[in-house]
């Protein structure tokens, strides 16, 4: 399976490291100077400017499937990251039709069978 992103977001690991680095910083500067709490305090309204920033931020994927080289399925999806962190995809293809099984029941089985 082969993915492709349109300009991904910054991954989670990422994100969480940022936070982890001001949490530190916040417990080192608590007993420091004014400045340096003010200074602080900025980068804290910047984490929660670039989380709710990075709320809003949707990009596309799109997912191919291929078999010995023959493409066999291609999809398009809208991404945006879900309140838990998590990417959430919502598909831009439109809905496929069921298609009506031909042949007999035994071709029936041997196409099911192959499917699974």
């Amino acid at each position: 399976m082969k993915r492709s992103h349109i300009w991904p977001p910054m991954n989670g690991s990422r994100l969480s490291a940022i936070a982890m680095v001001a949490a530190v910083a916040v417990s080192v500067v608590s007993a420091q100077n004014p400045e340096l709490q003010q200074k602080v305090a900025e980068v804290k309204e910047a984490m929660a400017a670039n989380k709710q920033a990075l709320a809003q931020y949707t990009w596309q994927e799109q997912v191919t499937v291929s078999l010995k080289g023959d493409v066999k399925k291609q999809e398009h999806f809208q991404v945006r990251l879900g309140p838990d962190g998590k990417p959430q995809k919502q598909s831009l293809d439109p809905p496929q039709e069921a298609a009506t099984p031909s042949g007999g029941r035994l071709k029936q089985h041997v196409v099911e069978k192959k499917k699974g």
